[in-house]
């Protein structure tokens, strides 16, 4: 009953007329134009509507905002990792998925709009904070002098 009652709780006062009215793709522009433009540079700014426009807008982008799932992200995550990578020349001889980072970096995008999803009464929960993110790799140079080693 406490987790029932905790649950009627949290979705007091969402407007789910205005929330129904979003995809996520929408969603995620609107954020990006009218928030993180605030908080980053012009070039974040570029970065943020490539992330949208290349990776969030084929994976989950047509999804309703009320009806994200954090299965759907995670989902997404994992097709990034394996095959992410825009084909173009510069990168045909790289491997096909995204690296941890550039994961990390699409999900905290994410996650930012989404918190300000809940804030703006829109949803309830953000379904980014339950994702399995990917390790971080951290590259060893090998050098042993005198017993420390050298992370990059």
């Amino acid at each position: 009953m406490e987790k029932l009652h905790e649950a009627i709780d949290k979705t007091k006062g969402l407007d789910v007329v205005e929330a129904g009215q979003y995809t996520f793709s929408q969603r995620m522009r609107v954020w990006c134009e009218n928030y993180a433009t605030v908080k980053v540079w012009l070039s974040s700014h570029a970065t943020c509507m490539g992330i949208i426009k290349n990776h969030i807008d084929p994976a989950v982008g047509q999804i309703p905002l009320t009806k994200l799932t954090t299965l759907d992200l995670q989902k997404s995550y994992r097709d990034l990792l394996t095959g992410g990578r825009m084909e173009r020349k510069e990168s045909e001889k790289q491997p096909k998925g995204l690296g941890p980072k550039t994961v990390r970096d699409i999900h905290q995008i994410i996650s930012s709009a989404l918190q300000l999803a809940i804030h703006q009464k829109l949803i309830a929960h953000n379904s980014a904070e339950d994702c399995a993110l990917p390790r971080l790799e951290r590259k060893w140079d090998g050098c042993t002098n005198h017993g420390h080693r050298k992370f990059l």
